[in-house]
């Protein structure tokens, strides 16, 4: 199902495709870095022919070594894969416990072709999966802003703070634009190329967010269904809508949201992404933990489902959990050196969230 859905009928465009996203283990992280910047997508990583592993932007951040020097077998993760039999619920989880924009099909260690998040967006769309939802329903509200007078290092420290990818830019409180994770790095890639396009020489985190920032934003309204909030990211090639009223931003929807609702319903109430590899042994505990805390949380909500999504900066935990309610998505944030830690700090401020909201709610604020 997967890799017909994908390239039906479109040999040429597998093979095209594939040229720019398989990259030899033994091959340097700057061609990596040059790859993912071109295509917006994850590259595959093989090693005398077989699938070795994948990277991604969440790995080009991690590396503060020369990319000319270290090779891509270093940084690659060793993802999990998809066959052309893998049935497309298990596709949805394996890209929402991934995170990644680009899954390999193999067959044996062979890797015969991707499936990229869009063409999967596209078949959720087409089979109508996402008709009974609508964008207000599952976006994050009201999404990190930046002012387009910041700086690059303000936009770091926003994303690392709030565990994002991408920040909304604002000139007088209305949208002005977008900023995401790949236009950070590819400035701090080749900061002297960029200097040119500014009035002034500056050093790479004090480029101002005026000059980097995406003036052509993809956005949806609240009320859209998520089906054409789908089809909105495959147009515009994108993996997230700024969700706006008019021409104020009030949230932002993201692929992996329209994820959550299409399994959701079919798993138990704690999803989790992230925690894979060395992490994953560790799954069990963090479920038990975090259903012992949901406990708590429906005191003063109906709770729907829990979403916790780990990253990993060499051993620091960063954790982000969207927990969903009858009254909308609620927010929060952690980060420990110890994982279990970090499930209780995130539950911890959820609970404050949410009993805070229920008191705001009976007193008709």
């Amino acid at each position: 199902m997967v890799l017909q859905a994908a390239y039906a009928g479109d040999g040429d465009r597998m093979k095209e495709e594939m040229q720019h996203i398989i990259l030899d283990s033994e091959e340097t992280l700057a061609k990596a870095m040059s790859d993912i910047m071109q295509t917006r997508k994850a590259v595959v990583v093989t090693k005398d022919g077989k699938y070795f592993g994948m990277i991604d932007s969440a790995s080009l951040r991690r590396i503060s070594d020369d990319p000319n020097v270290v090779k891509a077998g270093h940084v690659a993760v060793n993802a999990p894969c998809l066959t052309e039999q893998t049935p497309l619920i298990e596709t949805c989880k394996l890209f929402f416990t991934t995170r990644l924009k680009t899954l390999p099909i193999i067959d044996g260690m062979e890797v015969k072709g991707v499936l990229n998040f869009s063409d999967l967006l596209k078949t959720l769309s087409d089979e109508k999966h996402l008709e009974h939802h609508i964008v207000g329903d599952v976006m994050s509200r009201p999404g990190v802003r930046i002012d387009e007078s910041g700086t690059l290092a303000q936009a770091q420290s926003l994303m690392r703070k709030n565990h994002v990818r991408r920040l909304i830019v604002t000139k007088n409180g209305t949208l002005s634009g977008i900023l995401s994770a790949y236009d950070m790095a590819e400035v701090l890639l080749k900061p002297r190329e960029k200097a040119p396009l500014l009035r002034q020489k500056v050093g790479g985190k004090d480029v101002p967010i005026e000059a980097l920032v995406q003036k052509e934003v993809a956005t949806i309204g609240p009320d859209d269904s998520l089906t054409e909030a789908a089809k909105e990211m495959v147009s515009a090639n994108v993996a997230s809508l700024v969700v706006v009223d008019g021409n104020t931003p009030v949230g932002v929807v993201t692929a992996h949201d329209i994820l959550e609702t299409v399994f959701a319903k079919e798993e138990p109430n704690v999803l989790i992404s992230g925690l894979y590899g060395e992490h994953k042994s560790l799954y069990p505990e963090v479920v038990d933990v975090a259903k012992k805390e949901i406990g708590k949380l429906e005191r003063a909500h109906e709770v729907k489902y829990l979403t916790l999504h780990f990253k990993f900066d060499k051993s620091l935990c960063e954790l982000k959990a969207r927990l969903m309610t009858e009254h909308g998505v609620i927010n929060a944030s952690a980060s420990d050196y110890v994982v279990i830690d970090a499930v209780k700090q995130v539950m911890a401020e959820l609970d404050k969230m949410t009993t805070k909201q229920k008191r705001s709610k009976m007193h008709g604020e």
